[in-house]
């Protein structure tokens, strides 16, 4: 059967217009997630600042008595810091060193092909399955650890926080004031964690977009 004279132009122009339409709507994800920490941003702005100041226009009195477990408290929002940190670094590379390994299980195929080499073919595609196997069980185990050790340490951090209260309110300190200071913390532990979360989500449209324009 002859096939058409333009049918090969047809082609790569349907995919040229898909590889547009792709790129476009990638790009609009893109702006939207950065509209969103934009208008994040400035909202955390907005409500720290007049969390701040109702703490300050109530003049809460110190209390040595709590220092200890403000250093408690700090010591715990650090080590939740360094532990997040060392999750996502592990995370990243182990299953990028994952991932170099299944490009290079495909090379070997492709020479394999390329060679005619049916026996070492199979041994080759035998160890490509195991390969994306130990990609796809590291992805999930080392991810499961960073999601158990977000709530693990904010649960440390809100515990900490929370002996800090009792102690001030047992101290004799204003319950207002005191309950002032938690909304404060408790604003700042959101916010930063939503900016987190809009910094991570325009990072990977942006990389998304970029692999639309280079492939």
């Amino acid at each position: 059967m002859t096939r058409p004279q333009y049918s090969l132009f047809e082609v790569l122009e349907n995919r040229t217009l898909m590889s547009a339409a792709t790129l476009t709507q990638d790009e609009a994800t893109l702006v939207n997630a950065q509209a969103q920490l934009a208008a994040d941003k400035a909202t955390s702005i907005s409500v720290l600042a007049a969390d701040r100041a109702a703490v300050r226009a109530h003049k809460p009195g110190s209390d040595p008595a709590v220092v200890p477990l403000i250093n408690t408290w700090k010591q715990a929002i650090l080590a939740r810091a360094n532990s997040l940190l060392a999750d996502r670094t592990n995370l990243k590379t182990t299953t990028n060193t994952d991932k170099i390994t299944v490009l290079q299980d495909r090379m070997d195929i492709l020479t394999d092909k390329k060679d005619g080499n049916t026996t070492q073919l199979t041994a080759d595609r035998m160890q490509l399955s195991a390969d994306l196997v130990t990609l796809a069980t590291d992805r999930s185990t080392l991810t499961s650890t960073l999601s158990s050790d977000v709530i693990t340490t904010k649960a440390t951090i809100a515990a900490d926080h929370q002996a800090i209260i009792s102690k001030r309110l047992a101290d004799g300190a204003d319950p207002e004031a005191v309950m002032l200071k938690q909304t404060l913390l408790d604003d700042s532990i959101k916010w930063v964690d939503t900016l987190a979360v809009d910094r991570r989500a325009v990072a990977a449209d942006a990389l998304v977009v970029a692999q639309d324009k280079h492939g």
